[in-house]
């Protein structure tokens, strides 16, 4: 079983979403990894995380239901590059 890690941005003035992140794995720890990794490089989502503006739900998808990479010639996850 695969997972979908939604992490949503909420405004905090009227509690209305405004961006969605959506991180992929083929386990709940893969999907916080992905997150980890993305709140280290984006200064306005890490602000955001910083400050409770952010509401995350999980969902259950099956592997197959995983988002293909282009170019993953082996399907392991990884553009194979060169």
């Amino acid at each position: 079983m695969a997972w979908e890690l939604h992490s949503y941005i909420v405004n905090p003035d009227d509690q209305r979403i405004y961006l969605k992140h959506v991180f992929y794995g083929h386990s709940k720890d893969d999907c916080q990894q992905v997150k980890t990794e993305h709140l280290a490089s984006c200064e306005y989502y890490r602000a955001a995380e910083a400050e409770g503006r952010t509401d995350d739900k999980w969902e259950a998808i099956n592997d197959e239901d995983l988002p293909a990479v282009e170019g993953d010639d082996d399907d392991d996850g990884v553009i194979d590059v060169g």
